[in-house]
C-alpha cells in the first residue's frame, strides 16, 4: 500500500493539496486437502437457491474465481441461446455437457486507488474525494435470470425486461453462462463540499461555517449493471 501528499500551493490566502493512495493485493490458494489434483476444488459463490453456485476456490487459483460455462456464439458474434462449448470443442445444448471451466477471473479487486484534493482560498474551501478499483470481475446475475420468457407470468400479465435481453435473445434464464461476466472496473466521485467561514462574528471566538455536499456523485464504469463495488462479484440486486 502507498500513499501520497503533495501540497502545490501554500501562501497567505491560498492553499491547495492533492492525496492519493493505491493498494495492490494478490491472492493464490496453496492448498484445500491432504491431497489436490486437478479435479479437487470447493464450491462458492451462491448466487441464491439451492446450488446455484457460481465460483470456486482451486489450487493455483485466486479465490472466489468463475467456475462457468462457456458461451458459443455465431458468427457474427451474438450468444446462441442456450449452446454452449463442449470440452472437445462441440458445442452443446445440454449444460450437463457443456465444459465448465475455470476462467482465472475473480472477484477479489488486485487494484485499489483513492483519490482527494482540498483547496483553500480565504474563507472559501473546497474539498472532492473518490475511489476506484480495477482488476476485478461482477457476474450479472440480475441480467442472467431475465428473458423472453419471463416477460409474461401465468396470470397472462405482462411485465418489463431488461435491455440486455433483448439484444441477448435468450428465452429462458442462462444462469452459468459466462456471457454475463464482466469486468467491474470503476471510479467513483464519492462526495463534493464547498464552504465558507465567517470568522470572529460577535468575538474574537466565535466562528460559523456553512458548507454545501453533494455525495455520490457520479460513478463512470463499463460494468452493464447498477454497481460494480459488490464485494461477492455476484450482483443479485434490484
Amino acid at each position: 500500500e502507498l500513499a501520497l501528499t503533495a501540497i502545490p500551493i501554500k501562501n497567505k490566502n491560498l492553499e491547495w493539496s492533492i492525496s492519493g493512495n493505491f493498494t495492490w493485493n494478490s491472492s493464490e490458494i496453496t492448498k484445500l486437502n491432504r491431497v489436490d489434483d486437478e479435479n479437487t476444488y470447493i464450491k462458492t459463490g451462491n448466487a441464491g437457491g439451492t446450488g446455484k453456485y457460481l465460483q470456486i476456490h482451486k489450487v493455483g487459483e485466486t479465490p472466489n474465481t468463475f467456475f462457468l460455462l462457456k458461451q458459443a456464439y455465431d458468427d457474427d458474434g451474438k450468444p446462441l441461446d442456450g449452446q454452449y462449448v463442449a470440452k472437445d470443442g462441440s458445442i452443446t445444448k445440454s449444460e450437463e455437457d457443456a465444459h465448465k471451466y475455470v476462467t482465472g477471473k475473480s472477484s477479489r479487486t488486485p487494484y485499489y486507488f483513492g483519490l482527494s484534493t482540498k483547496l483553500t482560498y480565504k474563507q472559501w474551501d473546497l474539498g472532492i474525494n473518490g475511489h476506484g478499483s480495477l482488476g476485478g470481475y461482477m457476474y450479472n446475475y440480475q441480467a442472467a435470470k431475465d428473458s423472453y420468457d419471463s416477460m409474461y407470468s401465468a396470470s397472462g400479465v405482462s411485465s418489463n425486461i431488461l435491455n440486455s435481453t433483448y439484444q441477448s435473445g435468450f428465452t429462458q434464464e442462462r444462469l452459468y453462462t459466462d456471457y454475463f461476466l464482466e469486468k467491474a472496473n470503476f471510479f467513483k466521485l464519492d462526495n463534493i463540499t464547498i464552504g465558507y467561514s465567517f470568522k470572529k462574528l460577535w468575538n474574537s471566538q466565535s466562528n460559523l461555517r456553512l458548507a454545501l455536499a453533494v455525495q455520490n456523485v457520479f460513478t463512470l464504469t463499463n460494468y452493464s449493471g447498477v454497481d460494480p463495488e459488490i464485494f461477492s462479484g455476484i450482483d443479485n440486486n434490484i
